[in-house]
């Protein structure tokens, strides 16, 4: 029996922090954030 997992933490950030770095790339290092 597994256990299904709702919320993969670490996915989560995984993907993230991948998204954050190709924006980061695309504005030339600088970082926009929306709030």
């Amino acid at each position: 029996m597994t256990k299904k997992i709702g919320f993969d933490n670490e996915k989560y950030l995984k993907e993230q922090t991948r998204a954050i770095l190709e924006r980061v790339e695309r504005f030339n290092n600088k970082l926009y954030l929306e709030f």
